[in-house]
């Protein structure tokens, strides 16, 4: 009789079976990490979501008026590309909801974003009780910082708006981190318009914006050095600047602001030039003194531009031109930081676009817009017709 003898090992059956199921394995393996990585994904970018509603809704605090005031709101977040949001969007709304108590207001901020569009939205009440009828720089109107006064200008301490001038959608002037600025309006208009800020509020005067202009070239931060230019320590050959803020015309239109911390915040830029926030003596931050839009003052000449007699309208250096007989005198090397290298504009003060031979009333903007490069810096000056519909000039307000 033959013996039968047991084989160990798989058939080629069991080997396909085997197989199958270990493919059904990994299969499964593979979508139960897809969801996980998906919905880790989708949990960051909410919580991205839910940090810039928090951030815009902190910001929008300050929009806050004493007596409550309704406002809305929208815009394109300038953050959210490099954060990692598509097309996110934002809106605003500030109601008043109790009629009894006129200083209360309740702001909800709602981010929407991504495809499927998702939203989430952040509320808070503000009970502002803060007004705009005091005068003294220590109690500023909402939006506004003081700036401590300078003898060589003839200015005592008053405050300015931290941001470029914005619409709050009721033709009323307001200084917020929210939205673009006010533009397209003529000096004279903006001159009208700056009243409605606060109480005693006016259009920035050339001593007010030399005043601050002075102050931040004076603070160390302020310099790409750390140290306040000088001879021996700045020049073009050195890569010793003040920053200009947003002027490279990358993206070719002017920015919302942001946090203060933020100072690059819609430049795409995370060093260089391109910050847009200065720093006062003080400690107060101010928003885009240079870049993002010109700044109508109350500037204004006939004769006496400074320039160089018969050379017509041009950009010109600080040190290419004769000052001529305007007061405050624009020059920057009046402020005291002596040597010509400081203020070429390698070194980020700015130009000036004038004719000295001109005999009819020009306006000074101030600052520069968002492609002016060489031109933008806290001393640019622009002397130019007063004219309605340029897209790239505002104001700013001072009290």
């Amino acid at each position: 009789m033959s013996k039968i003898t047991k084989q160990s090992g798989f058939s080629a059956i069991e080997l396909l079976i085997t197989l199958f199921i270990a493919a059904a394995f990994m299969i499964s393996g593979y979508q139960l990490y897809a969801v996980v990585i998906k919905d880790g994904g989708e949990a960051r970018v909410q919580s991205v979501a839910s940090g810039e509603a928090s951030k815009y809704l902190k910001l929008y605090e300050a929009n806050a008026t004493n007596p409550c005031t309704p406002q809305v709101y929208s815009i394109v977040d300038p953050d959210a590309v490099s954060l990692g949001l598509s097309s996110a969007t934002l809106d605003t709304v500030i109601t008043c909801p109790y009629a009894s108590n006129t200083t209360l207001s309740k702001i909800v901020v709602t981010i929407k974003y991504g495809s499927p569009q998702k939203t989430i939205s952040y509320s808070s009440l503000i009970p502002n009780n803060s007004t705009t009828s005091t005068t003294t720089a220590n109690t500023c109107p909402t939006g506004f910082i003081p700036v401590p006064g300078d003898s060589q200008y003839g200015t005592s301490d008053f405050c300015v708006m931290k941001y470029e001038a914005k619409n709050n959608g009721s033709g009323v002037a307001v200084s917020t981190a929210i939205g673009t600025p006010w533009v397209s309006l003529t000096q004279a208009t903006a001159t009208s318009t700056a009243p409605t800020a606060c109480n005693d509020c006016h259009l920035i005067t050339e001593s007010e914006w030399m005043t601050i202009a002075k102050n931040v070239a004076g603070v160390p931060s302020n310099w790409s050095t750390g140290l306040v230019a000088t001879t021996a320590n700045c020049g073009s050959t050195m890569g010793c600047y003040i920053y200009s803020g947003h002027n490279d015309g990358t993206p070719a239109n002017a920015l919302a602001a942001s946090t203060d911390d933020n100072g690059y915040s819609g430049t795409g830029q995370t060093s260089g030039n391109q910050r847009r926030t200065l720093t006062l003596s003080n400690g107060e931050v101010i928003w885009d003194l240079a870049g993002n839009v010109w700044e109508w003052t109350q500037g204004s000449s006939t004769t006496g531009q400074p320039g160089i007699d018969g050379g017509g309208y041009l950009w010109r250096e600080w040190t290419a031109v004769t000052a001529g007989t305007i007061t405050p005198n624009p020059d920057p090397d009046t402020i005291g930081i002596t040597g010509s290298n400081l203020w070429d504009s390698t070194v980020g003060v700015g130009q000036i676009y004038s004719n000295y031979n001109e005999t009819l009333t020009k306006g000074f903007a101030r600052g520069a817009a968002w492609a002016d490069v060489g031109s933008a810096g806290i001393f640019g000056l622009k002397i130019i017709d007063n004219t309605p519909g340029v897209n790239n000039i505002g104001f700013r307000v001072a009290r």
